[in-house]
């Protein structure tokens, strides 16, 4: 009797130990911050964007890839050598190859500043949109290279009154312009860590 618990014993240990190494447990057990994407590498969630362009200005912000390898989400700050300002979009980039196409598309606001190097400027402020196509240099996991052109919508306003010729005998009050604009553009990166 005592030969068949010990028996019975290892017995059980060595269903634990088949039931431990089933491909379910194993699947359950993956720790989320090491997938890793079809290409072998781990998926970086977490980035950063620096770019420089028309009509942004400059722009350093956070880039997401949330879930997906071919999304990018990103949010930055922006400076047109007026006034700060702020930008959101997505870039689409459904190709792991060192160079690809992507699609981009943004929206953003520049608050109200004075046009640099001009005297009793008016104080011009926008919001746009960007619908880019762009060629991409790099690994898409990881750094990408960017140059990106389209057409832009553009809301500009201003305040205060500007004289339309040299006389002072005629003004515009408050010029502003809604439209498309072509060409648009920027240069930059993203990188993922």
């Amino acid at each position: 009797m005592l030969g068949g618990l010990a028996l019975a014993v290892p017995s059980l240990g060595s269903a634990r130990e088949a039931r431990a190494s089933t491909p379910e447990d194993t699947v359950a057990r993956v720790d989320p911050d090491r997938v890793r994407s079809d290409t072998g590498e781990r998926h970086r969630t977490v980035g950063m964007v620096m770019d420089v362009g028309v009509p942004d200005g400059a722009a350093i912000g956070l880039s997401l890839r949330p879930f997906v390898e071919w999304l990018r989400v990103t949010a930055a700050g922006t400076y047109n050598g007026m006034a700060p300002g702020a930008r959101i979009g997505m870039t689409l980039d459904p190709i792991a190859f060192p160079i690809a196409p992507t699609f981009t598309v943004e929206g953003g606001h520049c608050w109200a500043g004075m046009v640099p190097m001009i005297s009793d400027s008016v104080a011009v402020g926008y919001s746009y949109m960007n619908l880019h196509m762009g060629l991409e240099i790099g690994s898409q996991s990881s750094f990408r290279f960017f140059l990106r052109g389209g057409v832009s919508w553009l809301d500009v306003s201003s305040t205060g009154t500007q004289r339309a010729d040299g006389s002072g005998t005629a003004s515009v009050s408050d010029p502003s312009f809604s439209g498309w604009v072509a060409p648009s553009g920027k240069l930059g990166f993203t990188t993922h860590f």
